[in-house]
């Protein structure tokens, strides 16, 4: 039995139905007793899809497409604002002297329909598939589809530029379109609205280049997908489509350049192939990464271990260090931390003097009940901060990391920015081995009291003393919750530029 689909409207186009799965033989038919118009409203897309209503008298030039049975379902999916019915073969007539085949034939109406309204119009790039199939049939066919088209006095947006319908191929000749519906069509043409008059909110243009311009301090492109994700301060309801769009506007006012999917301030496109060559370093620092951290992991009353800046990001260059963020247990700061330094020092992986390129910086450490990061940030704009902070990514601790997210969401969401599940891809999989939790066990009572205030007034005072030299822009914060030596806090510097 063969099973087809009358199709009047984008699956009639070959190469977009097969977007979604098998098809056989296109055959142009009529079906009479119904109308065509736009009521599907693809209220996601922002844009009114084909629908069809049964009205006496009337008739609808379409498309038989024939699909395997076993390919139905997709279509289905595919289709979800629609019902799918059977239709008797006695309303269809073929285009030409050929009877039509045997088998099923379905017609896709659709469930809830409603007409065009300015929130959701006509789009052109969808009107564009469907009169791109019948041109191939002929003019006067094409003309046809057109002239039974109802609707095409709603409103109705040239989106060319910025496709609402994700389908739209590549390769449409559209002059041929445009005459025909000037000729049809030219009063309704008339009142079509041009690009520039799609709904780009100016909050949102601002935040795109407020990020974009951020993460260019540190020659770091973006796509689209990512400028979503790092969109400062934006707190409204956000679809994909709406992000590409508002990029692609930026890219005709010549204030971002695009180069395959990534987007980047007009006359900073190299930055592009420096990203790409930084993926290759980062590649060889996390696999560095993975091979100590096993040793770190296993120092005891260490809870979590986790990677920041640069390589968080996977932007480090040949110079780059890797920086860590660990959080160990109350009362054990001194401990922890000369046990990680003395295994990086034997392994010769640690950073100090002028060794730093692909070395361990342990420069950042806090115990468990002192993850808020707000109690470190500038003042009441800190983006370094707060994109440091939702893209720290832990190599060990998971149950540490949950908490850590926990103290920091609703800070992090003031910037609008929350944490996702792409810390997953680095971190270990991991129980605490025998050794560890007997050494927690011997080192957790008075023995490691008394140990732990012997380090804290050894180290300590050493520590201070080599601080003295650091500048005016160090960082450094020493005490038995946090232990935080940055020979230049830089973010002072990058809020100015930034803002600038």
């Amino acid at each position: 039995m063969k099973h087809y689909i009358f199709s009047y409207g984008s699956l009639a186009h070959k190469e977009v139905a097969e977007m979604t799965g098998k098809t056989l033989d296109f055959i142009p038919a009529r079906l009479e007793g119904y109308a065509r118009n736009f009521r599907a409203l693809a209220k996601s897309s922002n844009f009114a899809a084909g629908g069809i209503e049964k009205q006496k008298g009337s008739q609808a030039l379409g498309m038989l497409v024939q699909v395997p049975e076993k390919e139905l379902p997709k279509f289905d999916e595919r289709e979800s604002m629609y019902n799918r019915i059977e239709i008797p073969l006695d309303e269809l007539s073929p285009l030409t002297d050929k009877p039509l085949p045997e088998g099923k034939f379905y017609l896709y109406t659709p469930k809830n329909p409603q007409p065009p309204t300015h929130e959701i119009p006509l789009a052109q790039s969808y009107i564009d598939v469907i009169l791109a199939a019948f041109l191939e049939l002929g003019v006067e066919h094409a003309t046809e589809v057109l002239g039974s088209m109802g609707d095409m006095d709603r409103p109705w947006v040239n989106d060319r530029k910025m496709p609402r319908y994700s389908r739209y191929p590549s390769g449409i000749d559209t002059d041929p379109i445009d005459e025909l519906i000037a000729r049809v069509l030219p009063e309704e043409l008339a009142a079509r609205l041009d690009v520039g008059a799609l709904r780009i909110k100016p909050e949102l243009t601002e935040a795109v280049m407020a990020t974009i311009r951020f993460f260019d301090l540190f020659d770091f492109p973006l796509t689209a997908e990512e400028v979503m994700e790092y969109l400062y301060k934006y707190k409204s309801p956000l679809h994909i489509k709406e992000m590409r769009a508002t990029l692609n506007y930026l890219v005709q006012q010549d204030k971002l350049s695009e180069i395959k999917g990534h987007f980047v301030l007009a006359g900073r496109e190299p930055i592009i192939e420096t990203r790409k060559t930084r993926k290759f370093i980062a590649e060889k620092f996390w696999n560095r990464t993975k091979l100590y951290g096993q040793y770190m992991r296993s120092v005891p009353f260490t809870r979590m271990i986790a990677v920041c800046n640069n390589l968080a990001y996977d932007n480090p260059s040949h110079q780059s260090d890797i920086d860590l963020f660990i959080v160990v247990k109350p009362g054990r700061m001194w401990l922890a931390r000369l046990l990680i330094t003395v295994i990086l020092h034997f392994f010769g992986v640690r950073r100090y003097g002028d060794k730093v390129a692909g070395r361990f910086c342990l420069s950042f450490f806090v115990t468990s009940d002192k993850t808020a990061m707000h109690e470190f940030a500038l003042g009441e704009e800190d983006p370094y901060l707060a994109y440091w902070t939702k893209n720290l990514r832990p190599i060990f601790g998971s149950q540490a990391y949950q908490e850590f997210r926990e103290s920091n969401k609703d800070w992090l969401s003031a910037y609008g920015l929350e944490f996702d599940d792409s810390y997953k891809k680095h971190m270990y999989h991991y129980e605490d081995g025998r050794l560890k939790k007997i050494s927690e066990w011997l080192l957790g009572g008075l023995v490691g009291d008394q140990f732990e205030k012997l380090l804290k007034a050894t180290l300590k005072k050493k520590t201070l003393k080599s601080m003295e030299s650091l500048g005016p822009d160090a960082s450094v914060i020493v005490s038995d919750e946090i232990l935080k030596f940055h020979n230049q806090d830089r973010r002072q510097e990058f809020l100015d530029r930034w803002r600038e």
